[in-house]
């Protein structure tokens, strides 16, 4: 009964409308500052995304807190001490059950209900998977390979390669499919463990890191990571020399989203950029993909994370232009990645093929557009 216990204790926790940051500090014993950056949040901002999921950390985050101090320039990563805390890390959520319910909602974060949560508690009293005196980094981004790095491997290479933390302990994160070949580009696969999702997992002595997620980039740790795989022998050894990339959304297979007039948008791509080069990155490993972007100047592609993941290895853009569902408004991460690269943004809408979230249907370009942006195009 000790999940539900403390489940019930989390949600009773999470009624109480106003938490003082302070009183999580008696259990953080080491901090790390970091560089942020966003367009997407500053520090006006009161409520972070998912902020009305419960559970959340983002109304009682010392993350939150200590970014909105610094006016949206840096961001602290606690480290909490556990003595025995059982954890969850699923697709869509991360829950924490502490002793102390203040723990368990500093962690627990993303989209669930609590009749959701208890199937997954009743069952396992006594879970399989236990992590002891460890370093853990909970996470929700193994679905997607540009957040996994971006917001938990640049993180991990971070604590991993860190001088000044005085925790000889192995790191523990969850695994998704290129989280071994990430950490080997870096170097940290010996310090680094991985961890099951959608499995209960006992953590004892251990210290339970907050990161961050959404649009907040840890800028240093983010260029640190990029450069040292950049500079690795797997990489540097083996470079392309194209200049100008297409980077196709595949087939069916492996996309739930695709562009159905590819070949036109290519023919039109190809009368500005004649050695444009087309990848497929679902087709490829996480290596040559990464390879063919560091001479790159110029990568087109259809929003997803083939684009956003692959162009931030290009070591001199000019160009990232983003073929954008014209009912997106806003900010996209294309955009933000532009940014982030500091290099020119460009976008060309397209239409979803039929009703429904368009994020999820295929697309069609709108050629007319595509050509016009070309022909007022300087290269």
């Amino acid at each position: 009964m000790m999940y539900k216990k403390r489940l019930d204790s989390l949600y009773e926790f999470n009624k109480i409308g106003d938490i003082k940051i302070e009183s999580l500090k008696k259990y953080i014993e080491h901090i790390i500052q970091i560089d942020t950056f966003s367009r997407k949040y500053d520090f006006n901002t009161r409520y972070l995304e998912q902020a009305d999921h419960l559970l959340s950390r983002w109304s009682k985050s010392w993350f939150r807190d200590s970014f909105a101090k610094s006016k949206g320039k840096t961001a602290d990563l606690p480290f909490i001490k556990v003595n025995e805390c059982f954890l969850r890390n699923d697709s869509d959520f991360v829950l924490c059950l502490d002793e102390n319910p203040r723990i368990s909602a500093e962690i627990s974060h993303g989209s669930f209900d609590y009749k959701a949560i208890s199937q997954f508690t009743e069952s396992d009293e006594k879970p399989k998977h236990v992590i002891n005196e460890g370093i853990v980094i909970p996470h929700v981004s193994t679905y997607n390979v540009w957040h996994h790095f971006v917001e938990l491997i640049s993180i991990t290479n971070e604590i991993a390669k860190n001088k000044n933390l005085k925790l000889d302990k192995f790191i523990f994160i969850p695994e998704m499919e290129d989280t071994k070949e990430l950490l080997y580009l870096l170097s940290i696969e010996d310090r680094v463990k991985t961890f099951p999702t959608k499995k209960n997992i006992l953590l004892t002595n251990s210290h339970i890191v907050t990161g961050v997620f959404d649009e907040i980039l840890p800028i240093k740790c983010l260029k640190d990571s990029i450069n040292q795989i950049v500079e690795s022998d797997e990489i540097k050894n083996n470079q392309f020399n194209s200049e100008s990339i297409f980077l196709s959304r595949g087939d069916k297979s492996l996309n739930r989203r695709n562009l159905k007039n590819e070949e036109d948008v290519v023919s039109a791509l190809n009368r500005k950029f004649p050695s444009l080069e087309i990848n497929k990155p679902g087709f490829g490993g996480l290596k040559d993909n990464i390879s063919k972007m560091i001479n790159a100047k110029y990568a087109i592609s259809p929003q997803g994370t083939q684009l956003y993941f692959n162009c931030l290895f290009m070591k001199k853009p000019k160009i990232i232009w983003e073929l954008v569902n014209d009912s997106y408004y806003g900010l996209t991460v294309g955009e933000l990645a532009a940014n982030f690269l500091n290099c020119k943004y460009m976008s060309s809408p397209t239409k979803s093929i039929e009703s429904g979230y368009a994020i999820y249907k295929d697309q069609i370009v709108d050629m007319d557009s595509l050509k016009s942006s070309l022909d007022g195009l300087e290269i």
